[in-house]
């Protein structure tokens, strides 16, 4: 069947199709727009988001160097918590007798938990530590002054051998999961030579044997040597009923009365007269040259007694006085 249109039918006819042409044209555009739309307001979020985020760590960063003191207040590192090296008097103790030592050590860092300092002793590696006390900061037993930050602990030790004792204080912080150690504390442990009315303490390894002298009111003689380093501290104890002082005594009964090649002897020369502490008591030490060989004779005041410690070295060599100087500061006279 043939239909016939007229003019304005088919017009209509044309505009209705050409409208279901041009509509999803319409909307494919208006989806385009919509999409860059959204997509430049992410990236505007995007970029305030970020700059907020540098502002704020920027004001951050002022604040903390505005105020420094108050992030040292508020945080804690490992490098703020430390432990001063201990310190223990005496540091030497004479084989198999009891002795009482007091430990000492100073911690300024307020983080510290006061009742935490403990005083270690140290055993072979892989071994535990053995606590051998809490340290104390409250003016008693040993300790000289309440709250001062100076934390202190006495012991008593006897050691059935000669050698070393390994010591380590440990304690806790405010902020750290883990306690912190000070530097290892070392306790000699030595033999020990007693004279009439004397005493000194001597390094294990060293061998004792009796000489003979024969300088002015020389009682008795001595040699101690160390048979790995070769070498020997005479050890000399002269008379001295009337307790004269030691420069005194030097010059009246030694000085140019001696054996030759002493340098108290005119024509060896002397480049030290030093007075010192031997420990507790008055000590004299003179230091020269006598056929080539660098001496040093370090005298002690003892109880009616005077104790010479003597010793030479090469040119070259270690000082003289090293050993000698060990054993004076052990030096006791009863």
């Amino acid at each position: 069947m043939i239909i016939y249109l007229n003019e304005s039918s088919a017009a209509h006819v044309r505009m209705r199709a050409c409208g279901r042409i041009s509509r999803p044209r319409e909307k494919s555009a208006s989806r385009h727009l919509n999409l860059g739309f959204q997509g430049y307001t992410t990236v505007m979020k995007t970029l305030i988001l970020t700059i907020g985020f540098i502002l704020v760590l920027g004001i951050g960063a002022i604040l903390l160097h505005a105020h420094p003191e108050q992030n040292r207040l508020t945080t804690v590192s490992p490098m703020t918590a430390i432990i001063s090296t201990a310190v223990a008097s005496p540091s030497r103790i004479m084989v198999n007798t009891p002795t009482i030592v007091t430990f000492t050590v100073s911690i300024t860092d307020p983080t510290l938990i006061p009742n935490s300092v403990s005083l270690l002793r140290l055993r072979a590696p892989g071994a535990q530590s053995i606590i051998l006390g809490q340290m104390h900061d409250d003016g008693k037993n040993g300790d000289a002054v309440a709250s001062d930050r100076t934390y202190t602990l006495q012991v008593s030790l006897n050691e059935p051998a000669t050698g070393q004792i390994q010591l380590q204080v440990s304690a806790a912080f405010r902020g750290l999961l883990k306690r912190v150690t000070s530097t290892g504390l070392v306790i000699d442990v030595w033999n020990s030579f007693l004279g009439s009315t004397f005493q000194f303490l001597y390094p294990p390894g060293l061998s004792t044997q009796p000489a003979s002298s024969t300088r002015p009111s020389a009682t008795s003689s001595t040699s101690l040597t160390d048979p790995n380093l070769q070498s020997t501290v005479l050890i000399t104890t002269y008379a001295n009923s009337s307790n004269m002082d030691l420069g005194s005594w030097y010059a009246q009964v030694l000085e140019g009365n001696e054996y030759s090649g002493s340098f108290s002897r005119l024509g060896n020369a002397v480049d030290l007269i030093q007075r010192l502490q031997c420990n507790d008591s008055p000590g004299l030490l003179i230091k020269g040259e006598v056929f080539g060989f660098q001496t040093a004779r370090l005298f002690c005041a003892g109880s009616s007694v005077v104790v010479e410690f003597e010793a030479s070295t090469a040119d070259g060599d270690e000082p003289p006085e090293l050993l000698p100087l060990q054993l004076a500061s052990t030096f006791k006279r009863f």
